[in-house]
């Protein structure tokens, strides 16, 4: 027997409609297809020419043809595979998803490899957040996917936090050192190949490391290995709330520095607290409520609640949904403007920041990302119509209306870091 095709393939995809020819039936035969796992998805009398649907599992499929008592009188395989591309009638988004595609491979797929307590592991980037955000896509071409969770799962702080991303360096002492050793936010490795840190005015890495290891999960489908990871799950989102660094015991929310929405660095006119862009110190530092890290919190609290679902742990997934309900309540009430979420919302409103803009009229980033976090039906609308009203009056030149933080402050970042405050 073999199988008819008019055009010479390395490979049948899944959902091929396959013919087969030159069957050589004996009395009682049956035609038996298994799929890459050896699952039976076909299995009928056996005829001259039979056609059937590829199924199952990717990898080599087996056809055979097979006696009364299961003697096989026959037999072939077939390799199926598939890629992921868009077909659309005139090219327009299959070219832009190769263009894509390109811009992540380009300069190999993998840009962060690193070898820790003995296993090599491969990221897209070496930085958390980024992979994250990377993998959503790549998940779609990739083999690879577990190894950045796994990273950060295995080096995370005692305490639960997660660093934010991983570095090679040279033995020797350097800048970082010396930079983040306050607060305990940089690792290095024992034999001083590289080194994690974590940005100490960041407030997003928790809630990113629960998500990415639940759209891994989705995306790999190993149930062991993501139980494997739910301790340090429950760890990172429980060090959110309780860590002084992190958590606001005024308005029982996520707490950041004044940052540009989910940016790294704060104004000279915070950093002067400090003396430093990147640090904080709770005792010091003038924080506040920056809603993205909250509805990615909370967002991050659904997802471990359905990861403890699937794996029995009934008590802790309610817990934890609990847990997001009330972030979402208390951020509605704090930092919902009516038409999108407000950028930043003090702890101490009686300090005032002079950036040159009306910051009740900024809209920013997360507002973006929070469409995909479970909001209300109503706020997602208000959040798009706050955009298209935004599209209609760009200024001129303005390349559309996705903007980090719009209307941008009065002065360039350089100059808000030296203007004063009251």
């Amino acid at each position: 027997m073999k199988i008819a095709r008019t055009e010479n393939c390395e490979y049948i995809q899944p959902l091929e409609h396959v013919e087969l020819t030159d069957i050589e039936p004996m009395q009682e035969s049956a035609l038996v297809v298994r799929d890459g796992l050896g699952r039976i998805y076909l299995r009928q009398p056996a005829m001259t020419a039979v056609q059937f649907v590829v199924s199952g599992a990717l990898g080599h499929h087996r056809i055979t043809l097979e006696g009364p008592m299961g003697m096989v009188q026959d037999e072939l395989t077939f390799r199926v595979d598939c890629q992921t591309r868009i077909d659309d009638q005139d090219g327009l988004y299959r070219e832009l998803l190769q263009m894509l595609y390109y811009t992540k491979v380009k300069e190999g797929e993998y840009i962060t490899s690193v070898r820790y307590l003995g296993r090599i592991y491969r990221c897209f980037v070496g930085w958390l957040r980024d992979d994250v955000h990377e993998m959503k896509g790549m998940k779609y071409f990739s083999s690879v996917l577990k190894d950045c969770i796994d990273l950060y799962r295995d080096s995370q702080r005692a305490d639960g936090m997660i660093w934010d991303n991983v570095t090679l360096r040279e033995p020797e002492p350097n800048y970082w050192e010396t930079r983040f050793a306050p607060g305990d936010f940089i690792r290095i490795f024992d034999d001083a190949s590289a080194e994690f840190k974590r940005i100490p005015v960041e407030n997003d890495v928790e809630y990113l490391f629960v998500e990415g290891l639940y759209f891994t999960w989705k995306a790999v489908c190993d149930d062991v290995w993501m139980k494997t990871c739910l301790q340090a799950a429950k760890k990172a989102l429980d060090y959110s709330i309780a860590d002084p660094y992190r958590w606001s015991e005024k308005y029982q929310l996520l707490k950041r520095g004044y940052t540009i929405d989910t940016w790294d660095f704060q104004s000279r006119v915070d950093s002067v607290v400090h003396g430093d862009a990147m640090l904080v110190d709770p005792e010091r530092t003038h924080f506040g409520i920056m809603f993205g890290d909250n509805t990615g919190y909370a967002m991050a609290c659904d997802y471990l609640a359905e990861m403890l679902e699937y794996s029995g742990s009934l008590e802790e997934a309610r817990r934890y949904r609990q847990r997001g309900q009330g972030i979402r309540e208390r951020l509605f009430q704090l930092s919902w403007n009516g038409r999108f979420f407000t950028h930043h919302v003090p702890e101490h409103p009686e300090r005032k920041r002079d950036l040159g803009v009306d910051e009740a009229e900024q809209i920013a980033l997360s507002n973006a990302y929070s469409l995909n976090r479970r909001l209300p039906h109503t706020l997602c609308v208000s959040i798009l119509q706050a955009y298209q009203d935004l599209k209609e009056h760009l200024p001129e030149g303005s390349p559309g209306e996705w903007y980090t933080i719009y209307p941008r402050s009065g002065m360039a970042l350089g100059d808000t870091m030296r203007c004063g405050s009251t």
